[in-house]
């Protein structure tokens, strides 16, 4: 194994780029560009859900998906469904299936590290 060096660091954030996974919906019957955040902003995110709320998980995980997916912040598609409020466009566009809420949740969680043990998840293709 090779020696990490000052050097190897910062030329690795250089070339860091914005990283975008493609999440395989059955729902849609196609891929969702998912783009990875800052760990902090998924975990400020998921300590203000209660879990042992039902609609405060689901209110989580679709805030989650919102802030991973630029096309769900698209105000054309926002105005088009007419939701209430910006997150209500995941429950909108996956026909109210939290099966494939959860399994986008599960997606993006695997980005981090985060997944509970045993689940399995494919990443799908980085973009960049």
């Amino acid at each position: 194994m090779e020696k990490i060096t000052l050097e190897k660091l910062l030329d690795r954030k250089k070339e860091h780029k914005e990283e975008i996974f493609e999440y395989n919906s059955k729902i849609l019957g196609g891929t969702i560009d998912v783009v990875k955040m800052k760990l902090r902003d998924v975990l400020a995110i998921l300590e203000k859900v209660n879990l042992n709320k039902t609609e405060d998980a689901i209110r989580g995980n679709c805030e989650l998906i919102y802030k991973h997916c630029p096309l769900f912040r698209d105000s054309e598609l926002l105005e088009t469904y007419e939701v209430a409020e910006p997150y209500d466009i995941v429950l909108e566009v996956f026909e109210q299936n939290s099966g494939e809420i959860n399994n986008l949740c599960a997606f993006i969680f695997n980005l981090y590290g985060l997944a509970e043990d045993g689940i399995e998840q494919e990443y799908g293709d980085l973009k960049n």
